[in-house]
């Protein structure tokens, strides 16, 4: 038993160091000084996929015509995944210039399997006109110099990734996907800058059109969503340029999930996407956060089963933990606009253990999930055709 406790001391400890070297390149990366503009700006593709967001798809893309990169250097493509909400008929009423509007039902033959985000942007992507392709959600707002920040670095880069902010509102569900993210995008972010691991997000991400078609060579069309992560992961293996853009200017909005239930199925997604990751790094990384979070609830066991020891190595485990995580939090969350207090991070911390343990061993026994009113498992294919 004395082994199992040192072993969870261990864990705990790389805990500490890695949240703190995340702190410190956190803090590097946000203190850096803005490039100069390039002397030409690029001219830029941007590939929207959506599927019954309402009112929101219109918001996203006002949020775009209406930043400071000059119309004339941009267009659009928004691809409809069989939307039945009349979205992209109020979209066509607006008649916006520097947009188009593809429809998924044209190339893919069934609309009852759910690879379909994939398929939309693999399709828009192949209808861009421009060599720098830049991918946002349909419910995501996009700050006014968004695409000016990005153009800064496409002359050094091959794939850049960026911030994602939720818009928070009361509430512990809220605070809980506030939490998650804001350690997902500093983790993200630390990986890269030190070549140890990398992930990406489709609601910021910017990469070569050339790129993108040699990733298809080699993309596997067997997994439900996840081009993201894969191409980023795939440019890394090829020794491309990639970057995180910590800028505060190029940080896309969107919403947090409105219920438990579709919280659990986004996060079932994103989790199915790992068994067919190639970076090792990932899920090292992945394998070493679940493990610990084991031990902490096998400790909690173990106190209930035997007390003494072991509730005192677990009151001290969580109390490091979590006096951690309020400063790893408590620090970053300034920068996203949120004001982080101690009493909420002891109940998230906690609630992020069992969090992650359940999701990480439901993912990976059950692949079905609902998503944009779905069900789909995380291995699927396209159908791919014509409707005529």
């Amino acid at each position: 038993m004395i082994g199992f406790y040192a072993f969870c001391i261990v864990l705990l400890l790389g805990y500490v160091c890695l949240l703190e070297s995340y702190l410190r390149e956190w803090n590097a990366a946000t203190s850096k000084e803005h490039k100069k503009p390039p002397a030409e700006l690029p001219y830029i593709s941007i590939v929207i996929v959506a599927r019954n967001e309402g009112l929101r798809l219109t918001a996203c893309i006002e949020s775009i015509i209406g930043g400071s990169y000059p119309a004339t250097h941009y267009e659009i493509i928004v691809v409809d995944d069989y939307s039945t909400d009349g979205s992209f008929d109020r979209l066509a009423v607006l008649e916006y210039p520097c947009v188009r509007m593809l429809y998924l039902e044209d190339v893919v033959l069934d609309s009852g399997i759910a690879t379909f985000k994939k398929a939309g942007q693999r399709y828009g992507i192949s209808e861009a006109q421009y060599d720098w392709i830049v991918t946002t959600d349909a419910d995501c707002l996009c700050p006014s110099e968004w695409l000016k920040t990005l153009s800064l670095n496409m002359s050094d880069v091959d794939l850049m990734t960026g911030l994602i902010r939720l818009n928070h509102s009361r509430g512990w569900l809220s605070w809980f996907q506030v939490f998650d993210v804001i350690g997902t995008m500093v983790g993200t972010l630390y990986g890269i800058n030190k070549g140890l691991w990398y992930s990406a997000n489709t609601g910021n991400m910017a990469f070569r059109k050339s790129l993108y078609q040699s990733y298809l060579e080699e993309a596997s069309d067997d997994v439900a969503s996840g081009d993201d992560m894969f191409l980023i992961q795939w440019a890394a293996s090829k020794m491309k340029n990639i970057l995180f853009v910590a800028d505060r200017s190029a940080m896309v909005n969107t919403d947090v999930e409105g219920s438990w239930k579709s919280l659990w199925h986004q996060r079932i997604r994103w989790a199915g996407k790992s068994r067919k990751y190639q970076d090792k790094g990932l899920l090292l990384l992945g394998i070493m956060m679940v493990v610990f979070d084991m031990t902490i609830i096998a400790l909690g066991i173990l106190a209930l089963v035997i007390g003494a020891w072991a509730l005192w190595v677990l009151i001290f485990v969580l109390a490091v933990r979590i006096m951690v995580d309020y400063r790893f939090l408590s620090q970053v969350s300034l920068y996203f606009g949120y004001k982080y207090s101690f009493w909420r991070g002891c109940v998230l911390s906690i609630m992020h253990i069992a969090y992650v343990v359940v999701v990480a061993i439901w993912s990976q026994m059950f692949s079905h999930y609902i998503w944009k009113g779905r069900t789909t498992r995380s291995i699927e294919t396209v159908v791919w055709g014509s409707a005529a």
